[in-house]
């Protein structure tokens, strides 16, 4: 009887589930985690102002960006030549 259609008990249907544990591997790296801690507060800031909080590199942040808005868990639009990240709201 393993049936993860839905569990009866906390009422959290199989497909929310694997949504979350989707986001949870998405976000399990530290520049990631990193990211998602600035933006919470800051809203949205640009690439280069998350590299030099981060202290990190801006081909290896943005690949990290792209990763997460592939998963639905930033967005990013553009301004002129500039790239604004923010968070979406989850689940």
């Amino acid at each position: 009887m393993n049936d993860m259609k839905t569990d009866d008990k906390v009422g959290i249907n199989a497909e929310k589930l694997e949504k979350i544990a989707d986001i949870i591997k998405a976000i399990a790296h530290p520049l990631r985690i990193g990211i998602l801690h600035i933006l919470g507060p800051k809203g949205a800031l640009s690439v280069s102002d998350i590299c030099a909080m981060m202290e990190s590199e801006q081909s290896l942040t943005y690949h990290h960006l792209q990763q997460m808005r592939l998963h639905g868990i930033l967005s990013l639009r553009k301004e002129g030549i500039t790239t604004i990240p923010s968070r979406k709201r989850l689940c």
